[in-house]
């Protein structure tokens, strides 16, 4: 029998909105899917169990949408009524005794909220203080990268640990949304997600059918062995579709984060999400799961926050006249800012191309300094900055050398005067440490 044969062309659209809108709620838990017929179709998890069927209408532009008994009505969005089946001889019906009638001028994505709340709990009767497969340990934005690291160390070899802790700093410090992003380690199913609402930004998953580390890009993948992408279904119908990229074998994961041009398309999807208007509003319930809103994790260990031996902080007063400050303390300490020059740029210097956390690891994350191209103290006080126009990453040493003749020389000069990209390292002498 041909799929939505029965029903109206109206019909057929109410329940693809239904179904994307289901996929998007539910991609942590691996989507949503649609087993149709002529005029039903039952919607649920991935692979999984039913969370509602669908009754299509033949001419009407409507659905009837058969719900479980489990279902709070007050998650219904304002004007939907729920109704009593008048049979439940079947067993199917025993379980969806309830229903309510869907037009096209309805809030269709608060009931899909609905829905996915019931497919979210552990118990199908859909009780309502169930636990969640998406319920996440509680943590302090301060402990986060600890228990990323320490999740990785109990299931992998040091070497993909390390590489499962570097994919999500890197994930943390490129997303253009951290006020809408939230983060979890999660009680079940041994994963680890970076969301807006209900959709992943960043993932691992150890077991099952999602196994793997999964990106969300505005591109397909850069190729690699072991690499698939794929249309986002819910965003697969607009002009330049989002993907997920997907790594399913962890061991080959420290050669996906070593991917520059991967995590720009992230950083970029990370923005078109959010203008999307993707997870707004579900900032309550990814609280109540125990997750950790990412921009009070940054607060915590700021990146824009380190020093480096030789700088002092702003306004430190110097009883010796020998140390010169640089303007970065001064002048160039916008968090929000930084974050977005780096994901845009990387975090290499723009002229040697140093990299902190390629020499030393996960300690030396995001060890750059942000210079202004157009000098600060050309600035009549404060001023407007485009954080990919305006800011470049260099490292200290660069920096310094861009910083030695007033006018600063351009990055183009200072390249010039470099004679060598990398330096060998020089032993230590006989007795140091």
């Amino acid at each position: 029998m041909s799929s939505h044969a029965g029903a109206s062309e109206a019909s057929q659209r109410l329940c693809d909105r239904l179904l994307d809108l289901l996929d998007a709620l539910l991609k942590p838990q691996g989507g949503a899917d649609r087993r149709q017929s002529s005029n039903w179709c039952s919607l649920g998890l991935t692979g999984g169990r039913r969370v509602a069927f669908v009754r299509h209408r033949s001419r009407a532009a409507s659905l009837l949408v058969y719900l479980p008994a489990g279902l709070d009505p007050s998650r219904l969005p304002s004007g939907m009524l729920l109704l009593p089946r008048t049979t439940t001889a079947k067993g199917w019906e025993k379980e969806f005794p309830h229903s309510v009638q869907v037009s096209e001028d309805q809030d269709l994505a608060g009931l899909a909220e609905a829905i996915a709340t019931l497919a979210q709990a552990d118990e199908p009767t859909g009780n309502r203080h169930a636990p969640s497969s998406d319920d996440c340990e509680p943590l302090a934005a301060e402990d986060v990268r600890d228990a990323v690291r320490g999740w990785g160390e109990a299931r992998f070899d040091a070497v993909t640990a390390a590489a499962v802790a570097q994919f999500f700093d890197n994930a943390f410090r490129f997303t253009r949304c951290p006020d809408d992003a939230w983060f979890g380690v999660h009680l079940h199913g041994g994963r680890l997600s970076l969301v807006v609402g209900g959709l992943w930004l960043a993932a691992i998953n150890v077991a099952g059918r999602d196994r793997g580390a999964w990106l969300l890009t505005d591109g397909p993948g850069p190729g690699m062995d072991g690499v698939t992408t794929w249309p986002v279904k819910s965003f697969k119908r607009i002009p330049n579709p989002l993907y997920w990229t997907r790594i399913q074998a962890l061991e080959s994961l420290p050669s996906l984060v070593a991917s520059a041009t991967l995590w720009e398309a992230y950083s970029r999807a990370t923005g078109r999400a959010t203008e999307a208007g993707s997870g707004r509003g579900r900032s309550d319930l990814n609280q109540r799961r125990g997750k950790v809103r990412l921009i009070e994790i940054l607060a915590a260990v700021d990146e824009s926050g380190y020093r480096l031996p030789e700088e002092l902080p702003p306004g430190q007063v110097l009883r010796e006249g020998a140390v010169r400050q640089v303007t970065v303390n001064a002048h160039e300490r916008n968090p929000h800012a930084r974050r977005m020059c780096i994901a845009h740029h990387g975090a290499a210097c723009a002229v040697c191309c140093f990299d902190f956390a390629t020499v030393y690891g996960h300690r030396g994350r995001a060890l750059i300094h942000v210079h202004h191209i157009a000098p600060m103290s050309e600035a009549d006080g404060q001023r407007d900055v485009d954080p990919i126009v305006d800011l470049i990453p260099v490292c200290p040493n660069c920096h310094a050398m861009i910083h030695a003749k007033d006018p600063p020389h351009s990055i183009d000069e200072v390249r010039a005067k470099l004679t060598r990209t990398t330096t060998p390292p020089t032993p230590l002498p006989a007795g140091a440490t």
